[in-house]
This record gives C-alpha cells, sequence and structure tokens, in this order.
C-alpha cells in the first residue's frame, strides 16, 4: 500500500465518497463494485482510463478539476483525453454524409434525414457512458398575419434519449415557448448553460422530468435563425466546456436540415408561453385526427390540398389553442 501525498488523485477521491451514498452512487453508475473505489483509494488497485474518464463525468462538479489536476501526475494524457472525448470523433466520413444528404435530399425528407443523422451522432458522443440524456431539435413555426408576422412557438420535430428517457423522443415532442431553455436561446440568438435547472429561477425556465443539467444551442445562418437544440442530462453542471463546443458543432450541423426559407430574423421572434407537457400531450395527440378531418372539409366543398398542406393547418390550430391555454396560465 503506498503513501499518500496530500495532492494525490486518491486523496481527493477519498473526498469525493466522503459524503452518505456518494461511493455507491458513482460506483453503480461507473459499472463497478464499491470496494473497487476503496481498492482505488488505498492503492490496491489502478483504475482503467475508460473508468476514470466515466469517473470524471459523474463527481460533483466542484470536486471535478481538482480531481483531473491531481490525475495528472499519474496519467499524463488524461486531461487531453477527457477534452478531447467525443470531439475526435466527428471524423470526414461523417461530414461527408451529412453534405451528401444535404445535396441530393428536397422536401421533408430533408429534415427528417439530415436531423435524424445529426441527433445519432450528439446522442451517442454527448453521452458516451449513457448517464441519462436527451436532445431535441426544436422548429420556428412560421409567422402568420394573425400573429403579425411574428413567431409565437417552436416545435420540437425530433429527439434521441438515453435512460431514462426513450430512445426515440419524437412520439412525445411538444411546442416551446418563452417558458423553456429552447425558447431563451431562439429570442436571445445565443447559447445558455444552465448547472443546476432546480436552483435556475432567474429566467424562469420550466423544468421537465429527469432534467438535473441543460444546455441549448440557437441553430442560425447568416444572423437568421430556424430553432435551437436542446440536450439535457440526468447530472449535475454536466455540459463542460468541451461539451458545449461540441453542442455548438452540432446546432451548425443540424442547419442543414432547413431550407434557406425557414431561417428568419431575429426581429420576428415573439414567443408566448406555453403550458407544461402533461397538458400538451393530450391535445397534440388530437393532430392526425384533425389533419385528415381538414381534408375530408376541404373535399367536401370540392378543393383539394395536399398532406403537408392539412398537417400544418392542424398544427396551426393546436399552437393556437396551447397559446390559449399559455395564455391563461402566464
Amino acid at each position: 500500500m503506498e503513501t499518500l501525498s496530500p495532492q494525490s488523485w486518491r486523496v481527493i477521491l477519498r473526498r469525493v465518497v466522503k459524503p452518505a451514498g456518494e461511493r455507491q452512487r458513482l460506483a453503480h453508475i461507473i459499472g463497478l463494485a464499491p470496494m473497487t473505489l476503496a481498492r482505488w483509494i488505498s492503492g490496491e488497485s489502478v483504475p482503467h482510463k475508460a473508468h476514470i474518464l466515466r469517473l470524471l463525468h459523474v463527481v460533483n462538479p466542484s470536486l471535478r478539476d481538482e480531481l483531473l489536476d491531481a490525475l495528472e501526475a499519474d496519467f499524463p494524457d488524461i486531461r487531453l483525453l477527457y477534452q478531447n472525448e467525443g470531439i475526435e470523433q466527428l471524423s470526414s466520413a461523417f461530414f461527408a454524409e451529412l453534405l451528401n444528404i444535404r445535396a441530393t435530399t428536397s422536401g421533408p425528407l430533408l429534415f427528417h434525414r439530415v436531423s435524424q443523422a445529426v441527433l445519432d451522432k450528439a446522442i451517442l458522443l454527448l453521452d458516451p457512458h449513457r448517464l441519462g440524456m436527451a436532445i431535441t431539435i426544436a422548429r420556428c413555426m412560421p409567422p402568420t398575419p394573425e400573429h403579425n408576422q411574428k413567431i409565437y412557438s417552436l416545435k420540437e420535430l425530433a429527439g434521441r434519449g438515453t435512460p431514462p428517457w426513450k430512445p426515440d423522443l419524437e412520439p412525445e415532442s411538444i411546442f416551446l415557448g418563452a417558458e423553456s431553455l429552447g425558447g431563451y436561446v431562439t429570442q436571445k440568438g445565443y447559447f445558455s448553460n444552465v448547472a443546476d435547472l432546480k436552483a435556475e429561477s432567474r429566467r424562469q425556465i420550466r423544468r421537465t422530468e429527469y432534467e438535473v443539467s441543460a444546455a441549448a444551442y440557437p441553430i442560425m445562418l447568416s444572423g437568421s435563425i430556424a430553432g435551437c437544440i436542446i440536450a439535457s442530462s440526468t447530472q449535475l453542471d454536466y455540459f463542460s466546456k468541451e461539451y458545449m463546443e461540441l453542442l455548438e458543432v452540432f446546432s451548425h450541423l443540424a442547419s442543414l436540415a432547413f431550407e434557406n426559407s425557414e431561417f428568419y430574423p431575429l426581429s420576428s421572434i415573439s414567443l408566448q408561453m406555453m403550458p407544461s407537457k402533461e397538458v400538451q400531450l393530450p391535445i397534440i395527440g388530437t393532430f392526425w385526427g384533425r389533419a385528415m378531418d381538414i381534408q375530408e372539409e376541404t373535399i367536401q366543398q370540392g378543393v383539394s390540398i395536399s398532406n403537408a398542406e392539412a398537417e400544418q393547418q392542424a398544427l396551426r390550430a393546436i399552437e393556437a389553442e396551447l397559446l390559449a391555454i399559455g395564455a391563461k396560465r402566464s
């Protein structure tokens, strides 16, 4: 058993696991027995780098930098591995795939194909240890004369998750407004990172189930905005500088999913309050029925509209209903 210096990473790890239940929590997330952490601290065993990297993601954020500094004595490349984890996996082949999709796809299929490719890669690199994350892309609802050519809400259109979230988040996608982090960054045209949503009161951001920390980036092109990408984690203060840089890259890549006409000036963003997810989902569940009714009504009137037009009208009707509810509750 080795003699520990005051700045040894093992001494710091002993402080990390000191709070009641913390050793069991960390061991469970990393996928080890609690006794293994005790052996690391005593010097009886040496951890694999993969386990160290996972540990760094889940320790108390106030001790993470101190632990990382101390680890460099025994693992000189650990900081570089931690900082580059994920970013280095964005290969030229992935960029080529996205550019090929953008060049060969048009219409509604463009958004679907690009967004799925971006989200699949994002969830893999931003949550490599499957600690629990949800990533969604939300698009601005187009402005209308009824809204004075202003954008009143965003609509989530695609999402990916790791447990406790479901793998495909599209069936539970909702409208976002001024109450959401996605709405906040869309209004500002600037990213945001909230380390602890429970403690966030300044912006009155609504927290959804499982969320502990979250980050979002607007999706922009030449100063105009199409929507945003939002990432939520089960971990406190999860989005490090390196992960924020990676999320920014994915926001730029997500811009390939939109047509140029879907980018709007920031001056047109005037988001309103939207009701909670629990209120929204039953109303959104009527979407397909509404779209079918709209098509049947137009046929009876001797007019024919496309499926896409009927769906857009149904979405508009649902947005109007939710805005009315949000206005009453705000």
